[in-house]
């Protein structure tokens, strides 16, 4: 959800978590994860995916071992997230 000043709304009882690079090159953020407030900020981590504003992962820890989710925007002009990958 992007609002009318071209910032990221994050929904109530969330945390946003963002590229590393976000603004860096002047391009636009196109992938975002929110995580539960109710997670427990030791039981996951982001990951920086490096060079992009295009892919974001975090990894979740537990008992059930590591789990890594990423989000990732397919530009239908390039592969650049492809390749990236």
């Amino acid at each position: 959800m992007v609002n009318n000043f071209s910032a990221i709304q994050t929904p109530t009882n969330f945390r946003l978590v963002f590229p590393e690079d976000q603004g860096r090159d002047g391009t636009m953020v196109r992938s975002v994860i929110w995580v539960s407030n109710t997670l427990d900020t030791l039981g996951w981590k982001s990951i920086n995916i490096l060079n992009t504003n295009d892919i974001m992962a975090i990894q979740l820890k537990g008992d059930y071992g590591n789990l890594t989710i990423f989000n990732i925007y397919n530009n239908s002009n390039n592969s650049n997230s492809k390749t990236t990958l």
